[in-house]
């Protein structure tokens, strides 16, 4: 059985920041949460939608491999999570 990641983070703050400080760091944690995922563990809940080939990858060897080519950059492939 393959080892889950939890990918909840909650982040309590002090200060009353605006609006745009907020997002600034939402999107610094966001980073900071999937380089420190490996994509390996990520494999197992997110699937590959590949329009090209009518194709929909969801085996998680077959994800990481399409990952790793960086075929999600190619037009109408896509990487979705599965919920």
């Amino acid at each position: 059985m393959p080892q889950r990641v939890k990918t909840d983070l909650y982040v309590v703050r002090k200060e009353h920041d605006d609006a745009e400080m907020l997002e600034a760091a939402a999107r610094e944690l966001e980073q900071l949460v999937l380089a420190a995922i490996e994509p390996a563990a990520r494999c197992h809940a997110v699937e590959i939608i590949d329009l090209n080939r009518y194709r929909l990858i969801t085996k998680p060897s077959k994800v990481l491999e399409h990952l790793r080519q960086h075929d999600c950059d190619k037009p109408f492939v896509f990487c979705t999570s599965k919920n």
